[in-house]
């Protein structure tokens, strides 16, 4: 599992967010406080609070994660 921080400060970053999570066939999971959601949704994302950054949880291997890091690069904290 690989841990990611994102920032998602506007609804076009959410929606390039779940664009390129939804295209990936590994699980991936944002964590805000105490909530666990699939980052593959768009209600379940506007659901955290996005005003702060958010941890990311994915489960696949060196270059499938590497490969979705790139595509939502601009939104990565830290990774």
């Amino acid at each position: 599992m690989h841990e990611l921080l994102i920032k998602l400060g506007s609804l076009t970053d959410v929606q390039d967010f779940v664009r390129a999570a939804s295209q990936q066939h590994f699980s991936i999971e944002a964590i805000s406080g105490e909530d666990r959601i699939d980052a593959k949704s768009f209600m379940g994302l506007f659901s955290l609070d996005l005003r702060e950054p958010i941890h990311i949880t994915v489960d696949g291997d060196e270059s499938e994660v590497a490969h979705f890091c790139r595509a939502i690069s601009p939104l990565l904290l830290r990774s």
